[in-house]
């Protein structure tokens, strides 16, 4: 078991706190620290999740029931509701080429694992809204499986239709596995992805404790903390965990996984490169 030392870092919790008018409780929930101290210090790691989330007859299962793995957090939670087809992500039935991509860039963590279902799944956005989607199925899981139907079509459009009428239930029962008998590892239902109430002052106390350096570059932003970020390593905005966390500008942030959209100007950027070099 590794005991972690956090006192410093609630030091500098209690020390905020205590210059704010109105008292803020801030909660760390317990996480396991060292799975996430592992796999920063070793990227190659294999992750608890991955190891929990076996194959069984190439197809993804956990503790020897079967189950789908999806993000549920879609970037567009009416798109994804109302217009799934191209409006949301898939959902997967094996370690794909889509999967085995998500892990390489650390952002496996936003899956989650639902029981076989036959409808539409929980979805969320990141400001805590929810609703359900009819997500298809990924066509690099089919493709992998050897599904004929995908296979032997020839277009992207006759693919699509095959993803679109894929018939989940016929499938196992095709394949013999699996039984009426499904658990989850996180379940959809009960999985949080939005910031938490909390998460401006628990920002600003992480990037306090790292003195507002970026993690990455080294680069010292007191004097444009604007230009500075609290990042989550896994992608889950509610895992505040201060393993998960990294305090990055705002150029090294947009180089993370999936984070092509923050796009620094000129300007930042030629501030950014003078600072380094003090």
């Amino acid at each position: 078991m590794l005991n972690v030392d956090l006192t410093k870092f609630n030091g500098l919790i209690e020390r905020y706190v205590s210059k704010r008018e109105r008292v803020i409780e801030i909660v760390l929930r317990e996480l396991d620290y060292g799975r996430y101290k592992r796999y920063r210090e070793t990227p190659n790691l294999v992750m608890d999740f991955e190891q929990e989330v076996s194959l069984n007859n190439s197809l993804l299962s956990y503790d020897g029931h079967g189950v789908i793995v999806y993000i549920k957090e879609q970037a567009d939670l009416s798109l994804a509701i109302y217009a799934p087809v191209n409006g949301a992500t898939k959902y997967h039935l094996t370690d794909c080429k889509t999967l085995q991509d998500e892990k390489t860039d650390k952002r496996f963590g936003r899956f989650v694992a639902m029981r076989y279902v036959e409808g539409k799944m929980p979805v969320c956005d990141d400001q805590g809204n929810e609703g359900y989607s009819a997500l298809i199925v990924c066509g690099n899981c089919l493709r992998k499986l050897k599904y004929t139907p995908y296979i032997k079509a020839g277009t992207k459009e006759e693919k699509k239709r095959v993803q679109i009428e894929f018939d989940l239930t016929q499938f196992l029962k095709e394949q013999h596995c699996f039984p009426d008998e499904y658990l989850p590892l996180r379940h959809a239902d009960v999985s949080n992805f939005s910031y938490s109430d909390d998460w401006k002052t628990i920002s600003e106390i992480y990037k306090l404790s790292k003195d507002h350096c970026c993690e990455e570059c080294g680069v010292q932003l007191k004097h444009r903390k604007e230009l500075l970020h609290t990042h989550h390593i896994d992608g889950v905005k509610s895992n505040n965990h201060p393993a998960n966390l990294m305090s990055l500008c705002v150029d090294c942030h947009s180089k993370q996984p999936k984070h092509g959209h923050l796009k620094p100007n000129i300007e930042v950027l030629k501030y950014l490169e003078k600072s380094r070099m003090r």
